[in-house]
């Protein structure tokens, strides 16, 4: 929902939502919310601090939400650091 409606947001909803999903993520348990969440981080923040976050979380130990950092990291980030 928010990803196809984040332009819908204003500044400060925007800026308000990347600290609060930054903070959940290792909360999450659920493969989708991660999913979910890497998406949003990956196409509608695609920035240095997102990229920073998205590599922060690949030190995470459970091994599956970091599986969908690494993924959006490489599809987003990667081709562009070639």
């Amino acid at each position: 929902m928010i990803e196809f409606n984040f332009r819908l947001l204003s500044d400060v909803q925007q800026d308000n939502l990347f600290p609060l999903l930054e903070t959940l993520y290792p909360a999450f348990t659920d493969w989708m919310s991660w999913f979910v969440t890497s998406e949003i981080l990956g196409q509608c923040f695609a920035d240095v601090r997102v990229f920073e976050i998205l590599c922060s979380f690949k030190n995470l130990a459970a091994e599956k939400p970091r599986v969908y950092t690494e993924f959006i990291w490489a599809r987003n980030y990667s081709s562009s650091r070639k």
